[in-house]
């Protein structure tokens, strides 16, 4: 497997599924488009929110968008609801998301959205992202992951995370990775996640690559 070849596109055929649950035969161009704009749209909101979401699933059907987001629990003031915990984000912010949405593709959409205390590779770049855009150093990040994978070791089994551009200044841009546990990127049995995402710096876009191995 290597650093090469996406994991999740390799792995897809044995322990992962598709993120887009779709079939469009005459608008497949047009569908994946909003798909697109539909992802990076829940990318910006939720970190105007300051919030950390999983993987977002799409799945459709006649005239109807179903989409599944997984939310990291996170103590805010303005988004967790006293009287439930369960909801995180206050209805005026989803109707607004919902509002938004609709004018983007025109179709009606369904949000469900679930909190979760375990955390996927996306999450974890998403967190390293904005903690670099804040000028945290990489070192420091990578040990605040290190004391939450120690917690749950039921649950992982390793990690990677690689940074590459220019988060100190330097002239040239360099390749930074830290690595703890098991990362078998050869073997197929093993459930590895991965993600991938920039982070805009003072010094120009970072690259932040996730590996997350589950036992």
């Amino acid at each position: 497997m290597g650093q090469s070849i996406n994991t999740t596109g390799l792995l897809l055929t044995h322990n992962k599924y598709w993120q887009s649950k779709w079939y469009n035969d005459n608008n497949y161009i047009f569908s994946l488009y909003e798909d697109i704009l539909i992802r990076n749209y829940i990318k910006n909101v939720f970190k105007n929110l300051n919030l950390f979401y999983g993987k977002c699933v799409i799945k459709r059907s006649i005239q109807k968008i179903y989409i599944y987001i997984n939310i990291y629990k996170k103590k805010r003031k303005n988004i967790i609801n006293t009287k439930d915990k369960r909801k995180l984000i206050n209805k005026k912010e989803i109707k607004q998301i919902l509002q938004s949405l609709t004018k983007l593709t025109n179709n009606r959409i369904i949000l469900i959205i679930k909190p979760t205390n375990i955390f996927d590779a996306q999450l974890l770049a998403q967190y390293i992202s904005r903690k670099l855009e804040i000028r945290n150093s990489f070192l420091s990040i990578f040990k605040k992951i290190l004391n939450k994978i120690n917690k749950n070791k039921k649950i992982y089994k390793g990690f990677r995370i690689q940074c590459s551009g220019r988060p100190n200044g330097n002239d040239m841009a360099y390749i930074q990775w830290f690595k703890y546990g098991q990362i078998p990127l050869h073997t197929y049995n093993y459930k590895i996640d991965y993600a991938y995402t920039t982070a805009l710096t003072k010094y120009g876009l970072s690259g932040v690559k996730v590996w997350l191995s589950f036992v």
